[in-house]
């Protein structure tokens, strides 16, 4: 009867290995998971192919932002991101990270383990940065680092850790180092650590929703009509003793257009905290979205960096309206 179980139990191991899946493999120049293009796969058809995730975070809506159930797989490095119900019934997968390294989710108390499967391209958590754009240049690809960009970026750390807003250990977003290949369907992107530039994570995000056409980068066209200086609209900050200066804007994974800038308090009172919004709109002044930023210790004759991201498409940006929204 003994052997009865143990034949059993065998057939079970079994069963359960050969449903696994087996090194998944993510290929970030023709925007496909195991063979299929990303975004045609659909929330059940992603768990039926890698299980139950870690962790869930359920679909919502936050100031007009639709944003879709997020998935996490802590244990093989994986977190996806899909559709919102009300613009996609089947919630079909819109973005797809792969940690290459040990990664402490900064929403939990989990860490992504290293990826254990394959990223078509051959690089891994040992390649650098320039070891990545060598083997992608020719299709494109770029490094979106900027050194002022950061540098402003590190300054609002220090002026949030000053705050109490942040711990001591915050540092600049590290979205800022990294490798870019985007084509008009989907983007890649590689981010590297500051210091040492060895990759840390490969991302993979449509632009567009669900196809069964294959993707692919080609060698990028010359660049097309994008915005240069969109026309600022009044958005009556003298009228509160504030101005902004060296608002810029750019093109960002994702569809989001990045802003980063300064404001300068001139005349108004001192400020724990200050909230200002940007709205973007088209040439004939339809709003395409609105971004948020948050400023600690506004003092009566100091300037601050903000930064924020808005949900909109950068070539359809003619003009944009900085407005204070309040503070104490």
């Amino acid at each position: 009867m003994r052997s009865v179980h143990h034949v059993a139990a065998a057939v079970l191991v079994l069963a359960v290995l050969s449903s696994a899946p087996s090194a998944l493999e993510l290929d970030l120049v023709s925007g496909e998971f195991e063979g299929r293009p990303l975004n045609s796969y659909t929330l059940d058809e992603f768990t039926e192919l890698l299980g139950r995730p870690s962790e869930v975070r359920s679909p919502q809506e936050v100031y007009g932002i639709r944003l879709g159930a997020q998935l996490k797989f802590h244990d093989i490095g994986l977190e996806a991101w899909f559709e919102h119900p009300k613009s996609d019934a089947e919630k079909h997968c819109r973005e797809l990270t792969a940690y290459l390294i040990a990664t402490p989710d900064e929403e939990s108390d989990s860490e992504y383990a290293p990826f254990p499967g394959i990223i078509t391209q051959g690089f891994t958590a040992d390649w650098k940065a320039d070891a990545v754009l060598e083997l992608l240049g020719p299709l494109g690809a770029t490094d979106i680092f900027d050194q002022e960009s950061y540098d402003r970026m590190a300054e609002l750390v220090a002026a949030k850790i000053e705050a109490g807003l942040a711990e001591l250990d915050e540092e600049p977003e590290c979205g800022l180092c990294s490798i870019i290949l985007e084509n008009e369907v989907f983007a890649a992107d590689i981010d590297y650590e500051y210091n040492t530039r060895f990759i840390e994570s490969a991302q993979l995000v449509y632009l567009v929703g669900p196809s069964s056409v294959r993707g692919g980068f080609e060698p990028p066209p010359l660049p097309g009509d994008l915005p240069g200086s969109p026309e600022r609209l009044d958005g009556a900050l003298a009228t509160h003793g504030l101005s902004a200066s060296n608002v810029t804007f750019s093109s960002a994974v994702g569809g989001f257009i990045d802003v980063i800038g300064e404001i300068s308090n001139d005349s108004a009172p001192s400020y724990s905290s200050a909230l200002f919004t940007i709205s973007v709109y088209d040439e004939k002044e339809r709003l395409l979205g609105v971004g948020h930023a948050v400023l600690g210790e506004l003092r009566r004759g100091q300037t601050k960096s903000f930064s924020t991201a808005i949900d909109a498409r950068y070539d359809e940006m003619r003009k944009y309206k900085l407005q204070f929204e309040g503070g104490y």
